[in-house]
Formats: C-alpha cells, sequence, structure tokens
C-alpha cells in the first residue's frame, strides 16, 4: 500500500533494507495464509472421515488485497496526489502501510484509492492521536487534488 504524506510529517520514508523486510513479511504472511487454508482443509476432511454423512465445507474469504497491483493499474491516483501535495508547497513521500484501510477496500473494487495523510499519528496504538493543523492540510490537499483530476476532462 502506499501512503503519500507531506515531508516534514512524522511517516518516516523506508530504507531499501526495510522496504525488502516488508515484502518478506509480505511472502511469509502470504504462505502462513496459504498453510492456514491449507490445515483448515485437512481438519475438514478429517472431520468428514470422523462423522459418516456429515459435510464440512470451508469457506475463505478474502478482506483485502495489497492496493499496489491496483495502483499500477491508474498511476495518476498517485501521481496526482503527488502533483497536488507540489502545488501547495509540500513535497510528497511514498510510504508503505499495512492493514485494511478503506483506499485498500476502494482499490480492489476497481477505484485506485491511495491512503493520503490525514493527520493521525501512532494509528491503532494507545498513543494515537490526530493533529488538527495536519488534518486542516490534508483538507486543502483533497480540494487541489480535486482540481487536477478536473482538469484533465
Amino acid at each position: 500500500m502506499r501512503w503519500l504524506a507531506p515531508v516534514g510529517h512524522t511517516t518516516a520514508r523506508p530504507t531499501l533494507q526495510a522496504r525488502q523486510s516488508a515484502a518478506a513479511a509480505e511472502a511469509a504472511a502470504r504462505d502462513r495464509l496459504q498453510a492456514a487454508q491449507s490445515e483448515r482443509q485437512r481438519i475438514a476432511a478429517e472431520v468428514e472421515k470422523m462423522a459418516p454423512g456429515v459435510k464440512v465445507e470451508v469457506i475463505i474469504t478474502r478482506q483485502y488485497r495489497n492496493m499496489a497491483e491496483g495502483l499500477r493499474k491508474e498511476p495518476r491516483a498517485v501521481a496526482y496526489a503527488q502533483e497536488a501535495f507540489r502545488r501547495l508547497g509540500k513535497e510528497a513521500k511514498l510510504d508503505i502501510v499495512r492493514g485494511g484501510t478503506d483506499g485498500s477496500q476502494l482499490t480492489e473494487l476497481g477505484l485506485p484509492t491511495p491512503n493520503l495523510s490525514s493527520g493521525q499519528h501512532n494509528i491503532h496504538s494507545p498513543l494515537e492521536f490526530a493533529c488538527l493543523e495536519e488534518m486542516a492540510d490534508a483538507a486543502r490537499m483533497l480540494v487541489e487534488l480535486v482540481q487536477i483530476w478536473a482538469e484533465e476532462k
């Protein structure tokens, strides 16, 4: 997933080593999910053998995918967000975040939607907080972003 934040905010740009570690963690997570799915299928088959006449169906529903694939299909989504930051005199920096976000859900549905900084910090931790000034900056950035998309028409 891509996360755009103005330079100077607390989101740090990942090093090559960090990006490699993130990629390895994603691959490991996919492997664990596949192993868990296989294990559930194995248990279902075992239960069916133990209880004649019982049919066990294992249904695994994907909650969200990494949005990188969807954003590659529509590169303007990130490029225009970067341009909106530039027009406001801020340098956008790309970062990778984990987790299911509205952006990942919308991207999965075919509307490439990068996560944009909205002033939140230490997300989902006991120290989570939002900065009002950064929230106002995010609102200005969104207005600029809409204008950029409108200019294309």
